[in-house]
């Protein structure tokens, strides 16, 4: 259509998907045939890094109208409050035409009349959906939003069924209040602002988990006990808690932020100047500014000179974005380890066939996420061929948070590998994709706030268990919604796996844009393997059993002698 060729072809589910243009690339277009109709446009993206990108290929695409040109820019979170400020007199007074942003322009920000909205990717949330589509259009205006999918499960399936789009309901968006990271500095803000806060209060103002909390911060001195008076009757609520302010230190709560709860950011700063183009936290800075890495900034390209880990300080010196000829991809490696606790049950749909051996159980608990940047890549712009690979030495980031996760007994999974396929890296964590795919539908949570071993290692402990963990440092009760909902969650993953026609995978079933190891060594004939064997799907499970004797063929798997014994006696009969 855009070239003028007539209406587009409309492929079937699974076929022809790797000759489709780019989303970013199609949601950079609309953008700027918008602002040549002089129709003022907010394209909302749900990732940071690539509003950058968007922005600069719509500004190539007015190339022929240098004042339009000059009328787009990039808003997100990190930016400089008195650059934000700014942007957003800009937009309000009509100065700006066209405007790439982040979730961080959804709400709270008074930004005139608008006519378009384009959205790249379906918004986590129907609330976020409809406030970012309720930009436009009001005080009665004519207005348009225009939703580019991109390739993923969920939204393709939308695609195909719009009606279920259009039909659901606003979520109830209720916080883990329970957190230690979040108790944290709102405990030491109650206490500077509400003094005298009494111990005996904090649970009725709090939960019981904030009085282990209370205890960890008198520890470290940031809380007080007020000692009582000479002949003063001690009070029946506790002792008085009172926050202890160090001069020069910053209040409470302006170390409270509302957007994350890393405590550790990083500061992005030109070569010989002083103020910062944005403020990151420290994950986004390891994968998207180390030390080689080509950072964008507002149609400005940088080069990554040094990251500081002391200073906590990335310094950058401009590039023209014209003369590069290549892109930086990160390379990581996400290891987890269970910290023990937590809940455990029998899976409750498992067929006959894997119960007489070994029930699958499903856990829940705390984990702790070991994530290290090992290095990254150079990539061609105009083929995508690797140019270079560079090492680097960065330390680990760790990070405690909840997961949920299935232990797989050998009879599930042993036959999938007598049948030459991936196991692990196949089919592990193509069901992982799907899961975390459809988890909106079932379990009423974002796919942000799930992940999984996407770079799963031969020395990695739990690479044969199927686990889904939160993003969120702590948790955030996503995990209690998951463990209840994981059988459905399992079934609805299969079905659309085993539903899609496809041969090996594609954006439709088991191809995510979210994956860190790029969606390599996914197997979808492994995945339906194991979720039959699972007897979570339309066709039943081979009745094959394993082959005898059960030896550890695989590494980290093994079975009982007690099964190995059973399934011995029901050979023989």
């Amino acid at each position: 259509e855009k070239e003028g060729a007539g209406e587009a072809p409309r492929l079937p589910p699974g076929v022809g998907y790797k000759t489709r243009s780019s989303p970013f690339e199609d949601a950079a277009w609309i953008l700027a045939q918008a602002m040549r109709r002089g129709h003022r446009t907010v394209c909302f993206l749900q990732t940071r890094s690539m509003v950058e990108v968007v922005l600069q290929v719509a500004t190539d695409h007015l190339h022929d109208a240098p004042t339009l040109q000059k009328r787009v820019a990039a808003y997100r979170a990190g930016y400089a409050a008195d650059d934000r400020r700014q942007l957003e007199r800009r937009l309000f007074s009509g100065d700006l035409l066209g405007v790439v942003a982040t979730n961080a322009l959804e709400l709270g920000i008074d930004i005139g009349d608008l006519d378009v909205t384009i959205h790249v990717g379906v918004p986590p949330t129907v609330a976020s959906i409809w406030q970012q589509a309720g930009r436009a259009g009001r005080r009665g205006r004519a207005s348009a939003t225009i939703l580019v999918a991109m390739d993923a499960p969920l939204e393709q399936h939308f695609c195909r069924h719009p009606e279920q789009f259009f039909a659901r309901t606003l979520e109830a968006r209720v916080p883990d209040v329970s957190n230690p990271f979040w108790l944290s500095g709102h405990l030491l803000c109650a206490a500077s602002e509400l003094a005298p806060l009494k111990e005996g209060e904090v649970p009725k103002w709090f939960c019981e988990t904030a009085i282990n909390v209370v205890q960890d911060l008198r520890k470290d001195g940031k809380l007080l006990v007020m000692v009582p008076r000479p002949g003063q009757t001690p009070d029946p609520e506790g002792p008085v808690l009172r926050y202890c302010h160090v001069k020069g230190k910053k209040s409470p709560k302006e170390l409270v932020n509302l957007r994350d709860i890393d405590p550790i950011q990083f500061q992005v700063i030109i070569r010989g100047n002083s103020t910062p183009l944005e403020t990151v936290e420290q994950r986004w800075a390891f994968m998207r500014l180390h030390p080689g890495a080509l950072y964008l900034h507002q149609q400005w390209a940088y080069f990554v000179e040094e990251l500081d880990l002391t200073a906590q300080v990335v310094w950058v010196v401009p590039k023209n974005p014209k003369q590069i000829d290549y892109y930086t991809e990160c390379r990581d490696h996400t290891q987890l380890v269970l910290s023990g606790g937590g809940q455990a049950r029998s899976l409750e749909e498992a067929t006959n066939f894997v119960r007489d051996y070994s029930a699958p159980v499903v856990r829940t608990g705390a984990v702790s996420v070991h994530w290290r940047v090992y290095g990254f890549r150079k990539k061609s712009k105009k083929d995508h061929r690797l140019v270079d690979q560079i090492d680097l030495s960065l330390p680990a980031v760790e990070m405690p948070t909840q997961a949920v996760w299935m232990d797989l007994p050998g009879p599930v999974l042993l036959p999938v590998a007598d049948a030459g396929l991936s196991v692990d890296r196949g089919g592990l964590h193509a069901l992982e994709h799907v899961m975390i795919s459809i988890a909106p539908l079932v379990c009423d949570v974002e796919t942000t706030e799930l992940s999984c071993q996407h770079t799963r290692r031969d020395a990695d402990p739990n690479r044969y268990l199927l686990l889904l963990y939160e993003t969120q440092r702590g948790g955030g009760g996503v995990s209690a919604k998951v463990f209840a909902q994981w059988e459905e969650l399992l079934r609805r993953a299969v079905e659309l796996i085993e539903d899609c026609p496809c041969e090996s995978g594609c954006p439709n079933c088991i191809v995510v844009a979210h994956c860190s190891e790029h969606n390599h060594g996914l197997d979808k004939r492994a995945a339906l393997k194991i979720g039959r064997a699972l007897g979570f799907a339309k066709s039943p499970p081979s009745p094959v059993l394993a082959p005898f004797p059960f030896v550890q063929t695989i590494p980290g798997m093994f079975c009982h002698q007690q099964q190995q014994q059973q399934q011995q006696q029901e050979l023989q009969q």
